[in-house]
Order: C-alpha cells, then sequence, then structure tokens
C-alpha cells in the first residue's frame, strides 16, 4: 500500500488503486442498495448479498468509465499515471494536459460514452429477461445498473468544472475564445454556478422532503467539494497565464507541485485528470509548448521517456466497426424497455361495431365509446416524453405485472380478464332484459393455513368440485360438509388444479392455536361457468383488462331490449362488471376522461365510488355520472 491506495490490478497498463476514503462511499452504496431491494419475502442476508453483487456491479462501472478516460488519453500519447477510485468516484491521474481541444474533447467525453454504451447494454438485457420472465432479481439488479450507469453518464456531462462535462465545454471553447487560459474561467464559472445550484437542491430536498437528510448532506458534500474544486480553477487561471496563452512563459524545467501541478496550470489538469474528481496524484511529466490556436510544437513534445507505451494504432476497419457498435447500444438503448410502465390516452371507439348478438335485436341510435388506457413498457426516450407530459404517467414495473411477473404474461393476463369481462357482462345484460341465464360458481381455495391439515395437500387456485362425492356449489355447502366431520375423519375432496380433476384425502385435525378443528383452508368464489341463451360474440379489438364491462353491458341490453337508451348521444363509459350487475372501479382515470373528451362525449357514465375523481379530472368539460349496478345504468340513462 502507497500513498496512493492499495494497488488492486493492473488494466491494459494502467494501475488501478483503492484509497481508504472509497470504504466510506462502498458501505453506504451497499447499505442505499439493500434499503431499495428490500422484500419482505426475502431474507435479509440474501438482500445484503444481492446489495454487494449490485455494489460491485456498480463500481466496476465506474471503473469501466475512468479506463475509457485513461486508454483515450495513452492514445493520445499521454502519460496515465493510474486510477484511483475514492470517496467521491473515480479519478484518473495524467502527468500532462490536452495538448489540443480535440484531444481534450475526446479524453473528456469517453468516460460518459462509455456509461452510456453500459446503460444501453444493462437496459436491453433486463428487457430482454423481464419480457421473458428469467430470474427478476437479476433482472432487477440489472436493471438498478443501467439507472445508475444513465445517471453516471448524464451527471458528468453537466457543464461545469471539474466534471467532464466542464471539460468537454473547455474544449468547445477553447477554440471559439482562442485561448484555454479563457476556456477554462469559463468551465471553473460555471462548476461553481453547478456547486452552489447542488447546495440549494439539497437545502430543498432537507426542507420539504421527509427521510430525505442523509440524501441532503450527501449532496451538500458534493456541492462543496464542486465549488472548492471550481473556486481553485477560477482562481488560478484568473493570477497566471498557461503556455496556451504565453508560450514563452513556460518554462519546461519547472518542477511540479504536489499534485503534479506545474506553476501556472489553473485546472491542475496537467497533473491529474478527472472524470469524476478532479484531483490528481500524479508527480512528474514533461511540458509541451501549445500555441493559442491549439496546435503542438513538434519540438517542444516531451521525449516520452518513463511513459507507458501509447497504444498501438487501430485498423481502420476495426476503429470504424467500435464506432458502429457503441453508436448502435446507445441508440438502441434508447428503446429498449425501461422497468417502467407507461400509461396514456388510448384509442376509443364505439362498441356498438364490435358486438354481434343471435336472435331479434335493435339498432343502437348513438354511440356508447370504449374509454382505453394505451399501457407499454417505454424506453428512455418515452421516459423523458412521459416525463414532460401531463396526460402520460409512469410506474413501477412490480407494481404493474408484480414482483415476479414478465410483461408478456402481464399482457396475457389481461387479454384474458377482458375475455371474461365480456362474458359476464354479457349475461349481467340479457339477466336485466328478463332473458334466462345459467350461472354456474365454483369454490376456489384463497389460502391454506401453514401446518394445517391440508398444508401441502391443497394449494392456492385449486377449485373444491365435491367432497366425497357430493357437489359442492357454494362455500356455505362445503362448510356444511366438513362441519361436522369429526377429528381423525378422513374427507375425499375432488380438485382441479391447472386443468386437471384428481381426488386429495384430507385428514379433518385440530387447526393451529388449538381452539377449533378443520381443514385449514379459506375460500372464495369465482364464476365457473354460464349459460347464455344467446350466441354473442365480439370482434379481436386488442384491448386488455376488465374496465370495459359496464360498457359492453349496456350495448348488448340496448340491443336486445326494445328500450332506446341512447336517443341519438354519444355517451363515454367506463368501469367493470360483475354477473350480478355490480359495477367496480378501474384505473387511468386522468387519461380514460381525456380520452372522453377527445371522442366528443356528451355524458360519461363512471363507477359510483369514482365519480368524485372522475369529476376533478373531467373539469367541468363534460357531465359525469356514477352508477353502481347495471340496473341503476340503465335508469340513469333513461332519465337524462
Amino acid at each position: 500500500m502507497t500513498s496512493h491506495g492499495i494497488t488492486l490490478l493492473h488494466v491494459g497498463g494502467v494501475p488501478v488503486r483503492l484509497d481508504a476514503s472509497w470504504l466510506l462511499i462502498a458501505v453506504a452504496v451497499v447499505w442505499s442498495l439493500a434499503t431499495t431491494l428490500a422484500d419482505p419475502d426475502r431474507a435479509t442476508a440474501a438482500t445484503i448479498a444481492i446489495a454487494v453483487v449490485a455494489a460491485i456491479g456498480f463500481f466496476a462501472s465506474i471503473l469501466a468509465h475512468e479506463l475509457g478516460h485513461a486508454l483515450a488519453a495513452r492514445r493520445r500519447d499521454h502519460h496515465v499515471h493510474g486510477i484511483t477510485l475514492f470517496v467521491f468516484g473515480g479519478l484518473t491521474a495524467m502527468d500532462d494536459d490536452a495538448r489540443t481541444w480535440r484531444d481534450e474533447f475526446v479524453i473528456a467525453a469517453i468516460g460518459p460514452w462509455v456509461s452510456f454504451n453500459l446503460a444501453a447494454v444493462f437496459g436491453m438485457v433486463t428487457g430482454a429477461m423481464d419480457w421473458f420472465g428469467l430470474a427478476p432479481t437479476a433482472a432487477e439488479v440489472l436493471g438498478m445498473l443501467g439507472w445508475l450507469n444513465l445517471g453516471l453518464a448524464v451527471f458528468n456531462l453537466v457543464p461545469g468544472a471539474p466534471l467532464d462535462g466542464g471539460r468537454v465545454l473547455r474544449a468547445v471553447l477553447w477554440p471559439l475564445l482562442g485561448s484555454r487560459r479563457r476556456a477554462s474561467r469559463v468551465a471553473a464559472a460555471s462548476g461553481v454556478v453547478v456547486g452552489l445550484g447542488l447546495w440549494a437542491l439539497a437545502g430543498t430536498l432537507a426542507v420539504v422532503q421527509d427521510g430525505a437528510l442523509v440524501s441532503a448532506l450527501w449532496l451538500t458534500l458534493v456541492a462543496a467539494f464542486i465549488v472548492a474544486i471550481a473556486s481553485g480553477q477560477w482562481r488560478a487561471a484568473s493570477a497566471t497565464r498557461w503556455a496556451a496563452d504565453r508560450p514563452d512563459d513556460v518554462d519546461p524545467s519547472a518542477a511540479p507541485t504536489q499534485n503534479g501541478d506545474r506553476p501556472g496550470d489553473p485546472a491542475g489538469a496537467t497533473g491529474g485528470h478527472r472524470t469524476d474528481e478532479p484531483i490528481g496524484h500524479a508527480t512528474g511529466g514533461d511540458a509541451a509548448t501549445v500555441d493559442d490556436a491549439g496546435t503542438t510544437d513538434p519540438a517542444a513534445l516531451p521525449s516520452g521517456a518513463g511513459r507507458l507505451p501509447p497504444l498501438p494504432p487501430r485498423r481502420r476497419w476495426v476503429r470504424w466497426t467500435f464506432r458502429g457498435m457503441s453508436t448502435a447500444l446507445v441508440l438502441g438503448g434508447l428503446v429498449v424497455p425501461m422497468p417502467v410502465i407507461e400509461e396514456s390516452p388510448g384509442p376509443t371507439f364505439d362498441i356498438g361495431n364490435t358486438i354481434e348478438v343471435s336472435g331479434p335485436t335493435t339498432p343502437l341510435d348513438g354511440e356508447l365509446v370504449v374509454l382505453t388506457v394505451f399501457v407499454r413498457q417505454p424506453g428512455i426516450a418515452e421516459v423523458v416524453r412521459a416525463r414532460l407530459s401531463e396526460n402520460r404517467s409512469l410506474r413501477p414495473i412490480g407494481e404493474v405485472v408484480g414482483p415476479d411477473g414478465s410483461t408478456r404474461d402481464y399482457f396475457t393476463r389481461q387479454s384474458d380478464v377482458f375475455a371474461s369481462s365480456f362474458e359476464q357482462a354479457a349475461a349481467a345484460a340479457l339477466d336485466l332484459a328478463g332473458e334466462e341465464v345459467d350461472v354456474v360458481s365454483e369454490v376456489l381455495v384463497g389460502h391454506v393455513l401453514p401446518d394445517a391439515p391440508a398444508d401441502g395437500l391443497l394449494a392456492t387456485g385449486d377449485v373444491i368440485l365435491a367432497v366425497d362425492g357430493q357437489p359442492v356449489d357454494t362455500g356455505d355447502e362445503l362448510a356444511g360438509l366438513t362441519a361436522d366431520a369429526a377429528v381423525g375423519t378422513a374427507l375425499t375432496l375432488s380438485v382441479r388444479r391447472e386443468g386437471v380433476a384428481r381426488d386429495v384425502d384430507v385428514v379433518v385435525d385440530v387447526l393451529p392455536g388449538g381452539e377449533r378443528s378443520g381443514l385449514g383452508i379459506t375460500v372464495g368464489m369465482q364464476l365457473g361457468r354460464l349459460g347464455l341463451p344467446r350466441e354473442i360474440a365480439q370482434s379481436d379489438l386488442r384491448v386488455g383488462g376488465p374496465s370495459a364491462g359496464l360498457v359492453t353491458a349496456l350495448a348488448i341490453y340496448d340491443l336486445v331490449d326494445e328500450e332506446d337508451l341512447l336517443a341519438g348521444r354519444t355517451i363515454a363509459v367506463t368501469g367493470t362488471m360483475a354477473v350480478d350487475g355490480t359495477v367496480g372501479s378501474i384505473g387511468g382515470v386522468d387519461e380514460k376522461v381525456a380520452g372522453a373528451v377527445a371522442s366528443g362525449a356528451e355524458l360519461l357514465v363512471v363507477p359510483l365510488a369514482q365519480v368524485a375523481a372522475f369529476e376533478a379530472a373531467a373539469d367541468g368539460r363534460l357531465p359525469v355520472i356514477g352508477v353502481a349496478t347495471l340496473d341503476g345504468a340503465v335508469g340513469a340513462l333513461r332519465g337524462t
């Protein structure tokens, strides 16, 4: 171990070191990741292990960012002393500054470019894993690394010294202002503004956001660091003249300072190149004379003694292949699905044109408008657009598809839900119209009590068809057949699991807690089979979810009943529909109001429980009526 830290390894001849202060940020990153990845169904030790793996991936990403700087500098014949990881990130130390503005631009910009590429790779892999439902935990970690790399790239491109963006700004201004010194002063001043802005943000977070004190404190430290370094660079650039401004003022034999800076070097760049940090730990090095135009005097170039050999020149096809692949990765990353779900107003249409009913019907005199929400897993570009739009919202993907689900499974389930909702809406409508509907329900196992008699024999989702050969259609019937069974009685339950029927023998016993006996299950009801007196079909709409249930039921009722509910009007409707005619709540209130207004609807019919939310979203743009049942909806349309 040296004064520069522990040398871990060498990559391409560049030593990689860990500063003692790195331990502080390493512990903080692991703690933060463990908090983010916390799962009540996962052991704490497992969560910490996953957080450690994620932290290693994050620091490896920082190292890759720094290696981009280092290898780009070596290719331009700069002596790279090494890379150091420490409390504020990473540092690549060189012994001299870029000799032209082009070199300055490439060396500074290559780090964020590497981070953008890593973000794209992690994003594409995460999107593929999520789509196919592979290793949800690994996908979550990789997705998080993608976002961290994206954040690393964006933050480092903020145009202010000592960030990479500050060096990019200096490179751009150098030829425009005709002076590296003047360009450095502008970049340093911009860095002070950035630091003060971060200070203000930290103070705002500490005041207005609960639980943000630690984040605000860390942001304050980063802001203080940036302001201190940028201020130092400003003072140096204001008080001295660079070789770029006064070539005759440079003494090539001048001894470097402790940080490798020569007297008169305002940015500290001759002693240390900043990627995440501006302070260099290199000592020694030669000076090069550079004129104001940014060209190098070959006679003044260092001899190269004591340098690592420059990287060999690449063939042109290799260079262009690398550039093409990198560009493709970044552009691909813009469309790779991110771990969020975007919701926006979807298409609207008249449902009457999509339904076919056998037997005598009456045509609809008007339109019943279906309101939809467009749901997708967006790419980075769509995420940015959603953040800037009032009609688009973003939700964490786990909140929508479930912690262990995939988007493919989610959309498949939503299609199945839509089909089931259509059938239930048809049954409710025909029943209300006075036609006979045969409804068969099933007893569904909702939960199996641990260590109970049924534990290991029955599972959540099993359908109980019979007990000892006697059919059961309701939970009450099941309770009646099992309540009188004495402890030790073996009951044969006929169940259906994943479409396969089988018999299971369960012995009645005392339940955990010792207060009563039974099987140890809770049950609910699900719709088993519907016998409809008419054939009813619907076009393939490529729509999912249950929220078109109410509008479907109203359309079918109006078709089979002689009563004219619409009376030439255009009415938008949303809400779920149960087989007994009950109207249920739905999501996407804002998006559906926007769709209703855009469709030109004269009236909006919504679930009664959500009428206040819909009225607030409508804000007087169209009248809103809340209903609790299909019968109530028919009455509301009849009376308006």
